[in-house]
């Protein structure tokens, strides 16, 4: 291979565990490597890793193109659990983006955000390069209080900042931005909610809106566990993604899952049920794209520092039961397929439950995957807190940026998503002051 082709695949592969090569030991994880893939890697693994960076191995220094999300990897695992789902009927896709997500579903190796082999946040792509402003102050180690809200207008924050309450004023709007449970509490906590629930704490109504903290969605995982046999959990994390159907009559996916070897692999009460986990694991995470439960979240006090009360709901729904049920046979007919069998070892868990036993494991194994949206929704009714413009109904210059806005999950992770809520609450500032 050409040291041109070689200096550009070294540049994203990140660091695999020792066990996999002997020549990248002593390396930690994160570590940025060169490593030239001619004796690396045998013919085979070259191959995978050169076709998913979209590079032609016969002409490595033509016009392939390194696709957004591609990174190399080392046993071709991830390549086989791109093509795994297609012994299930699920078409492979390039990227999980568009098509795959707007059509019956697919599997893709994930598209994620990164430079210099390693992931970067929102705050560091957005909010880093302009820290050195004068126009810009990021406060650390400030726990807002409440909104300042005069004659029915937000004209600032009050915070809590090293043990001392400041406040802060602001000369055009005020958007809070705090995510789907910390923006309806400060709503609430600010008079902004459902008048009951404020009068029961003292605070004084400024707006009567129900829907705040009401809606409460997430996409919850369940987890299907096997034992890995050649990439450690501890350096790799969710690389491969799949879309689908529980109804093949239907024309979009309500199940996804994303898989990799990741060491948060089960619940304390399924690793009290099964046994200790492998030191090796592989998990596929599952869940149903837009969940038809739905749960709350209410203010336990008019402290902030009182802790909010979350009843989530999840699979609350008899349909989102079946749904969960699908996606966990699913996963294990994925999981348990031929392509995958010389990279797994073994499964862990669930196994081949039915019934009730079923019914109790998903129950048991549910997470998160920190997708909560929903509580202080977009829309019209008497529900709704916030209209087109992402402006609080009822409060002048104020308004909402983060997912609490979506009126229903999205098919897929939400960062993206929210990343667009900020664009759109961007276009609208400079749209209403003229900048």
């Amino acid at each position: 291979m050409k040291q041109k082709s070689i200096q550009l695949l070294s540049a994203i592969v990140k660091y695999f565990n020792s066990a996999f090569r002997p020549s990248l030991m002593g390396h930690k994880t994160g570590d940025v490597i060169a490593i030239d893939l001619n004796t690396a890697f045998d013919e085979k693994e070259r191959e995978w890793i050169l076709s998913d960076l979209g590079i032609d191995k016969d002409n490595p220094e033509g016009k392939g193109k390194v696709r957004p999300g591609a990174r190399a990897v080392g046993t071709g695992q991830w390549r086989c659990s791109r093509r795994s789902p297609g012994t299930a009927g699920i078409k492979p896709f390039d990227s999980p983006n568009g098509r795959m997500m707007e059509g019956p579903g697919g599997a893709s190796i994930s598209d994620v955000i990164v430079r210099n082999g390693l992931r970067k946040s929102i705050f560091r792509a957005y909010t880093y390069p302009y820290m050195d402003h004068a126009n810009l102050t990021v406060l650390t180690g400030a726990l807002v209080r409440r909104l300042l809200i005069e004659n029915g207008t937000a004209v600032g924050v009050a915070v809590d900042h090293h043990g001392q309450e400041r406040e802060f004023r602001a000369r055009g709007e005020v958007v809070l931005s705090t995510g789907a449970v910390h923006t309806p509490k400060i709503l609430m906590l600010s008079g902004i909610g459902d008048h009951e629930l404020l009068d029961l704490y003292g605070i004084p109504v400024v707006q009567h809106l129900p829907g705040v903290g009401r809606n409460f969605q997430d996409h919850l995982a369940v987890t299907c566990v096997w034992e890995n046999t050649k990439i450690d959990a501890r350096t790799m994390s969710c690389d491969a993604v799949m879309f689908w159907s529980s109804n093949s009559g239907s024309r979009k996916p309500d199940l996804y899952a994303c898989c990799g070897p990741i060491a948060a692999a089960a619940t304390p009460e399924n690793i009290a049920r099964y046994g200790p986990l492998p030191d090796m694991p592989w998990v596929m995470y599952g869940a149903l794209t837009q969940p038809e439960s739905r749960g709350y979240l209410e203010i336990t006090g008019p402290d902030p520092k009182d802790p909010v009360r979350l009843v989530d709901n999840t699979l609350s729904r008899d349909a989102d039961l079946k749904k969960a049920i699908a996606c966990v046979e699913m996963m294990r007919e994925v999981g348990n397929s031929a392509p995958l069998k010389p990279y797994l070892k073994r499964e862990v868990m669930p196994g081949n439950l039915k019934g009730a036993d079923l019914t109790r494991y998903i129950r048991d194994a549910g997470v998160t995957y920190w997708h909560q949206a929903g509580t202080a929704r977009m829309g019209r009714g008497p529900m709704a807190v916030v209209d087109a413009n992402l402006r609080v109904y009822g409060v002048e210059k104020l308004r909402i940026a983060d997912g609490s806005i979506m009126p229903a999950l999205t098919t897929g992770n939400t960062m993206a998503p929210c990343v667009v809520i900020g664009e759109r609450a961007a276009h609208e500032l400079k749209v209403a002051h003229g900048v």
